[in-house]
């Protein structure tokens, strides 16, 4: 099985572009960074896009995640960007929808937020319509990637989610 540290190398491309899998799920991204999935069992995924770039991550919702019980996404919250380190304080995101507010919590402990999805300021429904692209919620500075490594790989996620009835 190939882990998401995988790779092929195509030479006769110009400028060698790398194909990444992730696990079993087959090509992921096409890009010159490292590309990984993780999930939580919270329904969060994190994707890290290049182990270079002081451990930067994204951080999205599953298309199996509590928006999906839920009506649309009509309001997005996030802590306050600050200048100032805030690895410390735990990551809370609320999502509100007509019928209830859903609270995410980071599955990354010690994670810093550094930018925010703005699309989903302005469009929130992409969380329900595609969380997996355009509905990613932030990026996140990750302090320590054994949390990173702790959390499911793909097919872990799916068995998961058939062990609990989840799709």
């Amino acid at each position: 099985m190939l882990s998401c540290k995988s790779f092929i190398s195509i030479n006769n491309l110009k400028n060698s572009i790398y194909l990444f899998l992730n696990n079993t799920n087959g090509l992921n991204n096409i890009s010159n960074k490292l590309f990984c999935t993780r999930y939580s069992k919270n329904h969060l995924w994190v994707s890290i896009n290049n182990k270079n770039d002081n451990m930067a991550g994204t951080l999205g919702i599953t298309e199996n995640g509590p928006v999906s019980k839920f009506d649309d996404v009509l309001y997005v919250k996030f802590p306050i960007l600050k200048n100032e380190n805030q690895v410390d304080e735990p990551l809370t995101i609320s999502l509100e929808t007509i019928s209830d507010q859903i609270l995410l919590n980071s599955p990354i402990r010690n994670c810093k937020l550094i930018e925010i999805n703005q699309d989903i300021l302005d469009y929130p429904n992409y969380i329900n319509s595609s969380p997996m692209s355009k509905g990613w919620l932030c990026k996140i500075k990750i302090s320590n990637i054994n949390d990173f490594n702790c959390l499911m790989d793909k097919k872990e996620y799916d068995n998961y989610c058939k062990t609990n009835k989840i799709n």
